[in-house]
């Protein structure tokens, strides 16, 4: 019975993660290679990160999830199905724009996407939370999320570049509409966590999450763990900023040479990273694991440095995206996990949009930062800053390493 319940439960996490990865993979790289295509600037690229604002501020809305329930499937499916109804139709709508003709246009209509998705994540995130009950289910529940988010970001990357290339950006959008409808109706099969109580007013469930959580930590604890979630992962997203333009202007790859290699390898790479993730994590401790998977998530951002060297060179480029993908998958794992062990349940979903706010900082913001250097200092250089953007965060893992007993 228990293992059912965990098929069910991973099965479950499965799809929902890769309903939260598809429109963050359209709004972003995909988004990236279309107006590469149009011969957008480096600059202007990295400014197209800001789109996804709406993912650093979705902790703003977040308490109206905790508190009200939706007339049917609950409070956490209820939301998640009304998110992606909202999807669905703007992932369609916005196959009728073009970046050159109508670039301003297409870029506000992505930060409305953005604000759908980041609204779904919400949701999604406190289901996660909510249906891992249980320590033990945590990094398999973790792994499960990863995997599937993984799968529908190259699938929503690779495939779409692949459709792009022969039908047209504006067709694949539009095919990429119905794969988010599919996922939409997958939902239903979704097992609904058991209920806890909602905040009895509106401004209870805006006011009680901060309160429950700098309750549990001295001050000085929780905004170290808050620093934590920033820094973790800086160095990846650093990294990914400019991963598509890397390959397609940098190194001179065809959008289907890049969708293949991602939509192959990368996808074998994702998944094998979650399945270690989740089975390797029942053995360790939670900051065994971080500090074990950030330092490989680390080392392999060197495989960009590398690859940025020797230039154009398929067997080489697989290589590097095979160990980035896995060791990405890695540390996301760990990563989750922690975001999902500093929760309480009753406040899930504002609790984990505050916190996973925290790690979009950096994402977000990097962006333009990180063109502006790129335009400074070239590839190879660029690539040694994401490696050493890595490590801030490991050392903030190990100054807190008696902290991670009470989480």
């Amino acid at each position: 019975m228990i293992r059912q319940s965990l098929t069910r439960k991973s099965l479950a996490l499965l799809i929902l993660g890769f309903a939260s990865g598809l429109p963050f993979c359209l709004i972003g790289s995909t988004l990236q290679a279309w107006y590469t295509e149009a011969g957008l600037s480096l600059v202007g690229i990295g400014l197209l990160s800001l789109i996804g604002q709406p993912y650093a501020y979705k902790f703003f809305w977040s308490p109206l999830m905790d508190r009200y329930i939706p007339p049917f499937l609950g409070r956490r499916r209820g939301w998640i199905l009304l998110t992606q109804i909202a999807l669905v139709f703007l992932l369609f709508f916005i196959s009728a724009f073009s970046p050159n003709s109508s670039p301003k246009a297409l870029a506000a209509l992505a930060v409305i996407i953005a604000f759908c998705s980041a609204s779904q994540d919400i949701s999604i995130s406190a289901y996660l939370v909510d249906v891992c009950d249980q320590t033990k289910e945590k990094g398999l529940g973790a792994a499960s999320f990863v995997i599937g988010y993984r799968i529908s970001m190259i699938l929503s990357g690779a495939m779409a570049l692949i459709l792009a290339q022969h039908l047209g950006f504006q067709d694949a959008y539009m095919i990429m509409s119905g794969v988010m409808f599919l996922a939409l109706i997958l939902t239903f099969i979704a097992p609904e966590p058991l209920a806890s109580p909602p905040p009895k007013t509106l401004k209870a469930a805006i006011r009680e999450p901060f309160l429950e959580f700098f309750s549990r930590f001295k001050i000085s604890t929780a905004l170290a763990l808050l620093f934590v979630l920033i820094f973790y992962k800086l160095g990846d997203a650093f990294l990914l900023s400019f991963n598509t333009t890397f390959l397609l202007r940098g190194l001179g790859f065809s959008l289907t040479q890049v969708a293949l290699a991602n939509k192959i390898v990368g996808v074998i790479a994702a998944i094998l990273g979650g399945i270690v993730a989740g089975f390797w994590m029942k053995r360790l401790s939670l900051f065994q694991a971080l500090l074990i998977f950030g330092c490989i998530q680390a080392l392999a951002n060197l495989g960009y440095v590398l690859l940025a060297m020797m230039g154009h060179r398929l067997g080489f480029m697989m290589v590097t995206l095979f160990i980035e993908y896995f060791c990405s998958a890695l540390g996301s794992t760990a990563f989750i996990a922690l975001t999902m062990s500093l929760c309480n349940r009753q406040y899930s979903a504002a609790q984990y949009a505050l916190l996973n706010a925290m790690e979009s900082l950096g994402r977000i913001y990097v962006g333009p930062i990180a063109g502006i250097l790129l335009v400074s200092i070239g590839w190879v250089d660029f690539y040694w800053v994401s490696f050493f953007l890595a490590w801030p965060g490991i050392g903030l893992i190990i100054l807190l390493r008696k902290n991670f007993k009470n989480i």
